[in-house]
């Protein structure tokens, strides 16, 4: 593990294959306008946060649902997170993560594009336990720390499709305009954040 100074304010921790995460709030990705607008519009209760670094999001959700429980590669992160009862720790290289829990809402931010080709389906099969689905992604091409599966959106929209999975472009247009809000209270220095730029939604069918 090591210890990377990205700003004066932001710290990464490296972990090899699992990628890295940053320790403090990262102004591209807390974005607690849009996660209590999500959780009153569509009555989310319960959430499963895939990849939660150290529970910022988790923090949030607290405020407005009944259960939370996160998931990440990093044992650094199930020991020091801010939630430690609520993270645990699973690595999606070496398979899929095997629960009957069903959640209202999968949030996944700063992930998918983190995980290689290969072992894709492993987190995909777990984003089908929740009825909604909010994720960011990476452009190919997109330049950042340990990008090894960067895709265009129709990547995603047609992967998670297999797992019943109906994007929503309309919501996701709505959700980022919330996720700019955001952005401009917290990211003021660029004004924009990873789920404005490239957020997308997605509503579980309902014969899946």
């Amino acid at each position: 593990m090591d210890l990377m100074h990205i700003t004066d304010d932001l710290t990464m921790v490296n972990e090899g294959h699992v990628g890295g995460f940053i320790i403090e709030k990262d102004p591209a990705t807390y974005t607690p306008h849009l996660w209590e607008y999500l959780c009153k519009k569509f009555n989310i209760k319960t959430v499963l946060d895939v990849g939660c670094g150290m529970g910022h999001a988790i923090g949030e959700f607290n405020k407005h649902c009944d259960e939370v429980v996160g998931v990440d590669g990093s044992k650094y992160v199930v020991e020091n997170s801010l939630f430690t009862d609520q993270i645990f720790y699973h690595d999606f290289s070496v398979g899929t993560l095997e629960t009957e829990d069903r959640y209202d809402l999968c949030w996944s931010c700063e992930f998918v594009e983190h995980v290689n080709e290969e072992y894709r389906d492993n987190f995909l099969e777990v984003f089908s336990y929740a009825k909604h689905l909010a994720i960011t992604y990476a452009e190919p091409g997109q330049p950042g720390h340990h990008h090894v599966n960067c895709q265009p959106k129709e990547y995603w929209i047609e992967n998670l499709k297999r797992y019943g999975f109906e994007y929503d472009e309309k919501v996701t247009q709505e959700l980022r305009e919330v996720a700019y809000k955001d952005a401009l209270e917290y990211n003021s220095e660029y004004k924009d954040n990873h789920f404005n730029l490239r957020g997308l939604f997605f509503v579980k069918n309902e014969k899946n």
